[in-house]
């Protein structure tokens, strides 16, 4: 499991250049298709630090860490969506989680890219559980992060 302490650890560094200061235990999601490629937009009041796990080729590969300020975007993949199903962890500087789910996702403390999703912890990686994100056919989505009830009405 993905700890607070190894989180704060992962990621202190970030909090003292960032300075983010507010924390939301939970987090609601607004998707959207739009340009090819899969973007994810901050909006809370606070940086967020994500990875990102899909199938490429057969084998599950997990990435990170994007650190995304308030109020901006970034684009994880950059060209057309060739996996249907996205696996998204995001926590704050200090460690709090953001936005998880039930999947299994390896990560590290630093920047990183991994090859598969079991035993994260016997091959010297931390264990996170990922929120799985359903992009449909779209060659382009857009998954929006707001602190909990912060949904605008238009959406």
């Amino acid at each position: 499991m993905f700890s607070a302490f190894a989180a704060r650890f992962v990621l202190a560094t970030r909090a003292l250049c960032l300075g983010a200061m507010v924390v939301f235990a939970d987090a609601q999601v607004v998707v959207a298709e739009e340009s090819p490629g899969f973007h994810l937009c901050n909006k809370t009041p606070d940086v967020i630090n994500v990875a990102l796990g899909r199938y490429k080729d057969g084998t599950f590969v997990s990435n990170g860490w994007w650190v995304i300020a308030p109020e901006q975007c970034a684009d994880l993949i950059n060209r057309a969506l060739s996996a249907r199903f996205l696996y998204v962890l995001a926590t704050d500087p200090f460690g709090q989680v953001i936005l998880d789910g039930a999947t299994p996702i390896c990560v590290k403390p630093e920047y990183f890219e991994i090859r598969g999703d079991s035993e994260c912890l016997t091959r010297g990686y931390l264990q996170g559980n990922s929120r799985e994100i359903d992009t449909g056919t779209a060659d382009g989505f857009t998954l929006s992060v707001y602190p909990d009830g912060a949904v605008p009405d238009e959406m």
